[in-house]
């Protein structure tokens, strides 16, 4: 058995090449407005989209990741953004006898505070996960199929996933796991991606920034543009224009 902490990672398996001129060439059936392209406008006109919200152009690029060394329960979370495709490993199909698991890197998994009934001393995370993986190819040697075996493999064991998603999604996806409130796990390994996506992926995810909380706690959020912030505060609140020009000499 092996217990793995942090090891989640990605490797991405393909994206749309030349994003802005797709996303834009796109974009302009709605506005008859091919004759207008060119690198620098191509790149002004996603840019105006994604600051008026037009999220919808950014559709038509795509992104595909194979996600390694995560936990059952982070592709639990991941398939839930339902405009994606997923291929998962099987646990009916594939031998669990080794088994792998993620496990809390914040706590110890040696530490004996699990009390059971035949033991005095308790029982510690690691020697219960021993416990599962021994059941496990117990239950095979007895003629159980692993589709059968696998009910009592834990949430933790290890499940390679490949996600393939427009980058709408992505954003939505980010937005939801890249969050201080986002489990630990998904979390860790999003906000990498995100730092991948910001690097060669220009201006879809510019508006992204880090933060850390006081215990150390690292996540990610979108930052509107100032014109965004006050054309909000302005329907929202009602604001007069005085109160805005007052505002705009506040940022």
């Amino acid at each position: 058995m092996r217990t793995l902490k942090n090891a989640g990672n990605y490797k991405v398996l393909s994206k749309t090449d030349d994003v802005i001129f797709q996303i834009a060439n796109a974009a302009r059936t709605c506005y008859k407005s091919n004759d207008k392209s060119s690198e620098e406008n191509d790149l002004k006109l996603v840019q105006n989209l994604l600051t008026r919200g037009h999220h919808a152009m950014i559709e038509f690029a795509d992104l595909t990741v194979k996600f390694n060394d995560v936990s059952r329960g982070f592709c639990h979370e991941i398939v839930r953004h339902r405009l994606a495709s997923f291929a998962q490993e099987s646990t009916r199909y594939v031998d669990e006898s080794d088994l792998n698991v993620v496990v809390p890197p914040h706590k110890n998994e040696y530490d004996k505070i699990i009390n059971l009934e035949d033991g005095p001393d308790g029982t510690s995370l690691d020697l219960w996960l021993q416990t599962n993986e021994k059941a496990y190819r117990s239950l095979l040697e007895e003629g159980y199929k692993p589709e059968d075996a696998r009910q009592i493999l834990p949430i933790g064991t290890v499940a390679p996933i490949c996600v393939k998603a427009n980058l709408r999604q992505w954003r939505q996806i980010f937005d939801m796991r890249c969050d201080k409130f986002a489990h630990w796990e998904i979390r860790t390994v999003m906000l990498n991606l995100l730092e991948y996506c910001q690097e060669h992926i220009p201006l879809i995810f510019d508006d992204y920034h880090f933060y850390e909380t006081l215990d150390g706690k690292e996540y990610a959020r979108t930052v509107e543009s100032d014109s965004v912030l006050l054309d909000k505060l302005k329907h929202k609140l009602g604001a007069t224009p005085e109160f805005i020009e007052k505002i705009k000499g506040m940022i």
